[in-house]
Parts: C-alpha cells; sequence; structure tokens
C-alpha cells in the first residue's frame, strides 16, 4: 500500500483499534519485498449528550394513577459510527415501551419517585449516561360527605326545673373521600365548636355560674383561636369545668371559663366556643340551655379537617342545633288545610276526612301522661257531611303544658240542587164573582240534594211576590222561585229556577140584556160597592204582544177600605183571608 495513499482507520471495531498495514516494494523483474506495520489508533473520548429530558412531576388523577412520557434522549461522538444507546434502565423499565419515534409510554403509574437513566457507548466502549427523574405526586385534596348539617336534637327532659341538667349528646358522622384512598378518611374536627347563635339565658353546668375563667391577651389571628382555647383548657388544673372559651376580638383576649352567659355578641364583638370530647368520636357533652317557654333552637357550627397520606387537606364547618324541649311537647306533623269531593252518588251523605292523622314527640321523655286528643270528639275516620269542618288536637303533658294541630277539611258537594214538588201549570176559569179574576193555589216547593230538604242554613228559597191564594187576571201569568246556594263552592251550575203558568181563562159567553150596571154606592153614601175589592193584594200585569200573555206583573196592597150599603170588608177565601177582601 502507498504511503502516500490516505486512509480513514478507526479506533476499536473488531480489531479492538490495532490494524495491520502491508508495505509493498516490487522491481520491474518481479521480484517484491513486504513490510509490515500494526497501526494502534486509541480513541479515549466519551460520547456526547446531544438531548437528555429534563426531571419533571406528574399528577396522578380519580385513580391515583397516571400516564407519563418522554423522548428518548441522543448521543453524538467524535467517531463516525453511531453511538449505540441502551436503557431505559430504573423502576419503569419494564412498564412502558418506546415507539419507533423514541417516545417512551407508560400508563398506571403510582405515586412515588422513579430515577430513569440511558447509557450512549461507542466502538471504543466509551460511555456516558443521560440521568433524568420522573417524580409522580397527588395534588388532590379530600373531598367531604354530607355532614349532619341539618341535624336537630332536643333535650330529653319532660318538665324539669328551670336550668337543669339537660343530658344532650349530639354524634354526628362526617368523613371524606380521596382518590388514593380505597376507605373513607375519618377528619380531624376541633373539639371547640363555636356557638354560632344563642337562644336563652345562660349555658352552664349544674352548679357553676360563671365563677372561673383565665385569660391570654394578644391574640390576633382567628384561625389560632380554638389552638389556645385547647392550650389554656389543656394547662388549667383548677377545680372548674372550663368548656367555654370567647374570643374578645377588640380586646384580642381569649378566654376560658366554667359558664357563659348569653350577652348578644353584637354588643361584645366576642366569637363564643364551647369544647366536646375530642377530636375522633365527636360527641358533645350535656348541655344546659335557661329558656322560656317558646323553645328555639341553638346552633352549634363543627369544622373539621380531612388529611390525605400525601398531606392534602381540606377543611369544611357544618352546623347542628340543639332545643329546648322542656316545656312543651311538640307535634312533629300536622295536617295542612285539605278540600275533597262527595261521590256523584246522591245515596252518599258523608266522606270520611281522610287525612293521615297527626304524630308528635315529646323529645324522647318517658313520661306516659303525655296524650294527644282531638277537641271535637272527631277523627279521620269520622263521616263528615258537606261544609268546613275544623279540628283542633291538643297535647297535654299534664304538667301544665299543651300544644295545638289546628286545620280545616272541607267537603265539597258538586252535586246540583233540585226542585221537590214544583208546582205544576194551572189552567183556572174567571170566577163569577171576581169576574175576570181567578184564585190561584199551590202548594210551595222545597230544594232538595241527594234526597235529603236543604234548610234556611244551607240555602235560601227566593219566593216571587205573588203568592198562593191570590187573586189572578186573567191572561198567562209566569211564576218562578229561585234559590241561592249559601255554602261557598258547593256545586259548578247555577242552580235551575221552579217556573210555572197561571193561565185564566174567560170561559162565559157575553149575553146582551142591555146597559150593565156599575156597582155603586147610594146617593149619600161613601165607601166601596158590594163585590168591589175592599183589602188584600191586587196583582197588576202588563199584556204582552197577544192578549193571553201577561209579560209582567206587580203585587200592591189594597186598603183596607169602607164598605157602603151596610156591607162589610170580608175575606173572599178562608183559606187565604188576607189576599183576597170584597165588599160583602
Amino acid at each position: 500500500q502507498d504511503l502516500l495513499s490516505s486512509g480513514v482507520y478507526y479506533a476499536g471495531g473488531e480489531t479492538n483499534g490495532l490494524t495491520p498495514i502491508r508495505f509493498v516494494l516490487s522491481d520491474q523483474y518481479g521480484n517484491k519485498e513486504f513490510c509490515f506495520v500494526n497501526v494502534q489508533i486509541n480513541d479515549a473520548e466519551d460520547p456526547k449528550i446531544g438531548t437528555c429530558p429534563t426531571s419533571r412531576t406528574a399528577y396522578v388523577g380519580p385513580t391515583c394513577l397516571t400516564s407519563i412520557s418522554w423522548n428518548k434522549p441522543s448521543f453524538t461522538d467524535n467517531q463516525i459510527a453511531p453511538v449505540a444507546i441502551t436503557g431505559p434502565k430504573g423502576a419503569l423499565h419494564s412498564l412502558g415501551t418506546t415507539d419507533e419515534s423514541g417516545v417512551y409510554s407508560a400508563n398506571d403509574i403510582g405515586v412515588g419517585t422513579y430515577p430513569i437513566s440511558y447509557t450512549g457507548s461507542d466502538l471504543a466502549e466509551n460511555s456516558i449516561d443521560c440521568n433524568f427523574t420522573m417524580t409522580v405526586e397527588d395534588n388532590t385534596i379530600p373531598v367531604f360527605t354530607e355532614c349532619d348539617a341539618t341535624q336537630v336534637t332536643y333535650e330529653h327532659t319532660c318538665g324539669g326545673a328551670l336550668g337543669s341538667n339537660a343530658d344532650v349528646q349530639v354524634i354526628w358522622d362526617c368523613s371524606s373521600t380521596d382518590n388514593c384512598h380505597s376507605a373513607p378518611i375519618a377528619p380531624d374536627c376541633d373539639p371547640w365548636v363555636e356557638i354560632v347563635s344563642i337562644a336563652g339565658e345562660s349555658f352552664h353546668a349544674t352548679g357553676h355560674s360563671r365563677t372561673d375563667f383565665v385569660s391570654k391577651a394578644n391574640v390576633t389571628d382567628p384561625t389560632k383561636v380554638t389552638d389556645e382555647c385547647e392550650i389554656m383548657w389543656t394547662a388549667y388544673s383548677g377545680p372548674a369545668d372550663m368548656k367555654y372559651c370567647i374570643w374578645l376580638q377588640t380586646n384580642e383576649i381569649v378566654m376560658i371559663q366554667d359558664a357563659l352567659d348569653s350577652i348578644p355578641l353584637s354588643i361584645i364583638g366576642g366569637v363564643f366556643y364551647y369544647r366536646g370530647v375530642n377530636r375522633d368520636n365527636f360527641p358533645v357533652p350535656p348541655i344546659v340551655l335557661d329558656k322560656d317557654d317558646t323553645p328555639q333552637p341553638t346552633t352549634f357550627k363543627v369544622t373539621c379537617t380531612a388529611t390525605d397520606m400525601y398531606d392534602n387537606f381540606d377543611t369544611t364547618s357544618f352546623t347542628f342545633q340543639v332545643q329546648d324541649a322542656r316545656y312543651k311537647p311538640h307535634f312533629t306533623f300536622c295536617p295542612s288545610n285539605s278540600t275533597i269531593d262527595l261521590p256523584s252518588d246522591d245515596t252518599i251523605h258523608t266522606m270520611v276526612g281522610g287525612f293521615r292523622t297527626p304524630t308528635w314527640t315529646n323529645q324522647g321523655c318517658e313520661d306516659t301522661a303525655t296524650i294527644m286528643t282531638e277537641v271535637n270528639g272527631k277523627s279521620n275516620e269520622t263521616g263528615l257531611h258537606a261544609g268546613v269542618h275544623a279540628f283542633s288536637y291538643k297535647l297535654d303533658d299534664s304538667q301544665g303544658n299543651v300544644a295545638f294541630c289546628n286545620f280545616q277539611v272541607t267537603v265539597l258537594d258538586k252535586n246540583d240542587l233540585a226542585w221537590d214538588n214544583c208546582p205544576t201549570n194551572q189552567v183556572l176559569d174567571t170566577d163569577s164573582t171576581l169576574l175576570q179574576y181567578a184564585i190561584a193555589v199551590w202548594d210551595e216547593p222545597s230544594v232538595v240534594k241527594r234526597g235529603k230538604t236543604m234548610d234556611a242554613a244551607n240555602v235560601t228559597i227566593n219566593a216571587p211576590v205573588a203568592k198562593s191564594g191570590m187573586a189572578f187576571p186573567l191572561g198567562q201569568t209566569t211564576v218562578e222561585y229561585t234559590v241561592t246556594d249559601l255554602r261557598a263552592h258547593m256545586n259548578e251550575t247555577t242552580p235551575v229556577t221552579c217556573e210555572f203558568v197561571i193561565n185564566v181563562r174567560d170561559r162565559e159567553d157575553p149575553t146582551f140584556t142591555g146597559k150593565a150596571a156599575v156597582p155603586s154606592c147610594a146617593d149619600g153614601e161613601n165607601g166601596v160597592p158590594q163585590y168591589t175589592m175592599c183589602g188584600g193584594s191586587l196583582i197588576s200585569i202588563t199584556k204582552g204582544s197577544s192578549f193571553e200573555e201577561n209579560v209582567e206583573y206587580s203585587v200592591a196592597a189594597i186598603g183596607p177600605k169602607t164598605c157602603c150599603g151596610g156591607y162589610t170588608c170580608q175575606p173572599f177565601n178562608s183559606s187565604y183571608p188576607d189576599y183576597v177582601k170584597l165588599c160583602m
């Protein structure tokens, strides 16, 4: 090989960097001489990192797992031959795959710190590592389930002296769920429960009345108040049960004491707390309320913090109420006013109220003397006629404490009213004495519903001015009775009228006898002549388009008038003496 010819030789390779070179010396006669030289080429330079993923943090989701990925690193070298890359090495190496583009992906990776390493090596076995760390963390805070935010409990005493130990205990259930916990997390609840609203005169254990207290000044951070309450409460070794803590915001003073007067918060600018038993079981020991006999609830607010295994936390607050029930039992259910309809069947006259019987409680008392009665002796099984029925249930605990549940049941009867014995049309001939009049007589009609006659308390029958027993003039006079239903909303339609016609006819043929004599009094006499009306009621009419039709009528009183000729004013019909009177 010509020494002047250039060649490219590599370090390493199959000959481990030793490259044999042969030199040939030849003359013109073909004689040759050989010279062998071994060239050792050494490479001591490591490959260089082109790109290496940076360390980073991923966060798990709802299942406490996440997916992670990164790009495969790249390396360069002083040799032409490519750098061999091995990896990834570490805990994740078997959990994922690298695709053709060099992206490594792994799924369902849990919380932890994962060191990752790739190595780049050249032909001379020089190498360099690409190291980075994938960190998976949980930053999801726990989620509180519903706490007993609307719980109301009552003092379990029946009667009892004012301020006696009510022996109330409240146990609430408040937990939280978390993406990285299979079971609910029991929260850490502050044992100092805030008294949000006070309904009473004071809070104290039997025999205590704010005689002992300990205070500490310069407390400015609201979040540290209950911590100071706890420190002071733990350190106190005196005889009193110091379970009340007050933070006087304006004076920056925290004080614990053995009783609490319900001074309005707006006046003293304070926040009141009461200490429960511990942070885990959440019971509140007996709370005594001095009150008047108008029970009102006192509201307490509990603050709880839930922390998961990775120190993520959330805080919630909820309230419960304690109500003094020593003075009165109370109804837990009282029916509302209701309306029911009687069936359309005319044979059914009553219907039961059908309401749910009121329920009540004496707040857990064992006092068997408390009874409930309906003051009118009725129940939900009592048959009710159409109308408005008042119910009044009374609770009496035999200690002078009573409570009432009042409501109404309205029974509607929507069947129509009907007339009973409405008179039929009458055709009468004129009376020979009354001339162009005739006496009409009928029985008074009545109104019925469901087969029973309606009395004046339920309906008003509007009678016509023309009465049975009056003298009706020639022609057809319509008599009409109407009815007014005095019970509101009982009928859906206007009641029908009772209507009939009195038809007075002149059936006597005229005869010619000369000039008829007109009844009159003798000369020198004054008064009403014989067979002339001297008293009673006179029906006057207005004729219609035909002589037979009397479209309108009116009734006016007559007299009494004096008769002449020695006659006296007498009833024409003894059955109806006040309607038609003649001089006879």
